[in-house]
């Protein structure tokens, strides 16, 4: 029965994720296209960057971006790239727990021989296949690219600039589970998730800008999020993977338990 609802949810999340696939694939394809274009300029560009738009993309002033790897990385903090991801993961949350209760279906799933909790992981566990999938796409468009216009680069430092995406992105569509089990429609619980996720982004954005916010920059997902750092090292920050999935963890956690002692009208 477990497995039945899983499979059922993730068959029915293939249109969305199909086309948010492919856009992540023609993101980075695009991104790494233009490395050529803009290889002989990009170390002067990117040192004389205005402060804001570094802290926007997570670029330091003076970054090394004359060579291949460290331009790629753009395209895993484009607003595009943050936008897609952050919106599919909102999106299945959301639809989990409240889109059930929405259409009055929830009833029916909840009449069959299966306890609150189980309804919720197996609703809830599509999020991180869910979200490796276009993340996987990202580094599929990267591949692509740079196959296309003949440029070498370490693939494998996406894979873990990729790892991290997947840790944010399910993170997100945690949080947007928790907000599913106690809203009544997947419209109330996408809206929560994502006031969750601009308020973190901004947090993020503004304590690279503004010294006294730096206090509350670890508690934005965002601040556990950095590719530039990732590909320039060729490692994953344990700590930082450690706390995303630390938030995937205790939100679903919650969302089970606040959706078993809920009290359902449809």
């Amino acid at each position: 029965m477990r497995v039945l609802i899983f499979s059922t949810a993730l068959l029915g999340a293939r249109t969305l994720l199909v086309p948010v696939t492919v856009g992540m694939l023609a993101l980075q394809a695009l991104v790494s296209y233009t490395y050529k274009s803009f290889s002989g300029i990009s170390e002067e560009l990117f040192a004389n960057l205005p402060r804001e738009f570094s802290a926007f993309i997570k670029v330091q002033g003076g970054a090394p971006f004359g060579n291949a790897n460290t331009y790629l990385t753009l395209g895993y903090y484009h607003p595009l790239f943050l936008v897609l991801g952050s919106a599919a993961a909102i999106t299945l949350g959301a639809q989990a727990l409240a889109g059930e209760v929405d259409r009055g279906t929830i009833l029916y799933l909840l009449a069959r021989p299966i306890p609150r909790w189980q309804v919720v992981l197996s609703k809830g566990a599509i999020i991180l296949p869910a979200t490796a999938l276009p993340t996987a796409g990202a580094v599929a468009g990267t591949l692509l690219g740079t196959a296309l216009i003949r440029v070498d680069t370490e693939i494998w430092r996406f894979v873990l600039a990729a790892i991290n995406a997947w840790a944010l992105f399910s993170a997100i569509g945690a949080v947007a589970l928790l907000c599913s089990a106690f809203s009544s429609s997947s419209g109330q619980a996408a809206g929560l998730a994502s006031f969750f996720t601009i308020i973190s982004f901004f947090i993020d954005f503004l304590a690279d800008l503004w010294e006294p916010a730096q206090k509350i920059q670890p508690f934005s997902i965002f601040a556990h999020y950095d590719p530039s750092h990732v590909v320039a090292t060729g490692t994953l920050p344990g700590n930082d993977l450690v706390i995303l999935v630390g938030v995937t963890v205790w939100a679903t956690l919650l969302a089970v338990f606040i959706f078993s002692r809920r009290d359902l009208r449809v």
